[in-house]
């Protein structure tokens, strides 16, 4: 009976997604992820990975049928896949329309997958960026990267290795991203912690971790129920609450997140200043945010815009703007998703087509006026 029950547990294993156990990376996976990351320029290597090639200009910002046609940008903004505009085409990503909306090029550098870390390192090291005004976006989930180092202790199956970012007396001190090779593979799948030192979410290693999934299966299935990831999805499309990622965003938590997300934040107003350029940033809600805020009147990423503001920060929460323009035409909660998820069914993915032309609105409510009280020939 044993047998057969653990035959069943193992056959179930099958169906779980990558995005909830850990599974360590196969040989092939680790060579080709080495191989692609040797084939990267220097800084590139760096930052961790980079745009598919197809989908950028020569300078690496998104391509931009209408902003193309415009000359310097006046704008350019980092971040994540939200600031990239994923899963709509060039014509109907935000920053396009937004390239419009001004009447100049706004340049786009997000990166799918990077966390605001990646995106600060990577307007760091883009010294030809001489746009006006600069945007860092940080959406709401991106905290959970910001004290990461491999991508798929959170994300999918695989390795893909990053830098970040730890506070040191205070101070912000860079971990360059961890040296996995080929043959580092059995000491790897074996003790990812002894090459990944500054990861909070090594398998098993608290409620925010994925869990294993191993021998014998009739215990380790059940057993990804003491996942906080999965138990709060479930937990979020019967009744709602808080996503999975909340107790980042409180003070106390011991990976330092809001801390040290606050601290990234800060750092990018600095360098940017020191530029001669003018910092904006914006704190963008995913669709689970938006469900919170209609359960509790709350925003989860109220602390943070509260640390960076007390920084001197011109921080904005694009929150509210975004529903007071979506509110006319939703009426049921349903409704959300037909402009900030692209899987209605999980509530995820990303801001659909309808989403974008909104954000572009809100963000040129936003960059309008600073455009203009920049000094004469500073915008062109």
């Amino acid at each position: 009976m044993l047998g057969v029950l653990e035959l069943f547990a193992f056959a179930v294993s099958h169906w779980i997604s990558d995005d909830i156990y850990y599974r360590a990376p196969t040989s092939a996976e680790l060579t080709a992820a080495h191989t692609y990351h040797n084939n990267l320029d220097e800084v590139s290597r760096a930052l961790g990975w980079v745009p598919e090639p197809s989908t950028v200009d020569v300078r690496g910002a998104r391509i931009s049928p209408r902003g193309d046609k415009l000359g310097p940008p006046c704008v350019s903004v980092y971040g994540d896949s939200f600031t990239f505009g994923a899963e709509v085409p060039n014509e109907a990503a935000w920053t396009d329309e937004l390239s419009d909306q001004l009447g100049c090029r706004v340049a786009n550098f997000g990166v799918i997958g990077f966390g605001t870390d990646q995106a600060v390192l990577r307007y760091a090291s883009n010294d030809e960026d001489r746009a006006p005004v600069v945007v860092l976006m940080h959406m709401v989930e991106n905290i959970v990267r910001n004290v990461n180092q491999d991508r798929t202790m959170l994300y999918g199956a695989g390795i893909e290795l990053k830098p970040r970012f730890t506070v040191d007396r205070g101070a912000l001190r860079l971990i360059p991203r961890p040296d996995v090779r080929p043959e580092h593979l059995q000491a790897f799948t074996s003790d990812p912690g002894s090459f990944l030192g500054a990861e909070n979410f090594l398998p098993d290693s608290g409620p925010l971790a994925k869990r294993r999934l191993q021998f014998p299966y009739l215990w380790h299935v059940p057993g990804l129920f003491r996942y906080h990831r999965l138990t709060q999805g479930v937990r979020n499309m019967l009744i709602g609450g808080p996503p999975w990622y909340a107790p980042l965003y409180t003070s106390t938590h011991p990976s330092q997140a809001l801390l040290i997300t606050s601290k990234i934040v800060a750092r990018f107003a600095q360098l940017a200043r020191a530029r001669g350029q003018r910092p904006v940033v914006f704190m963008l809600p995913s669709a689970r945010e938006f469900d919170l805020h209609r359960e509790s009147g709350t925003w989860l990423h109220a602390p943070l815009i509260d640390a960076v503001r007390s920084e001197g920060v011109d921080v904005h929460n694009l929150g509210p703007g975004l529903l007071k323009m979506a509110e006319p035409g939703m009426e049921p909660a349903s409704a959300i998703c037909d402009y900030f998820c692209t899987k209605p069914r999980i509530r995820g993915g990303h801001y659909t087509r309808a989403g974008n032309a909104l954000l572009a609105r809100v963000a040129h409510t936003i960059l309008r006026p600073r455009l203009s009280s920049l000094p004469a020939g500073r915008a062109d």
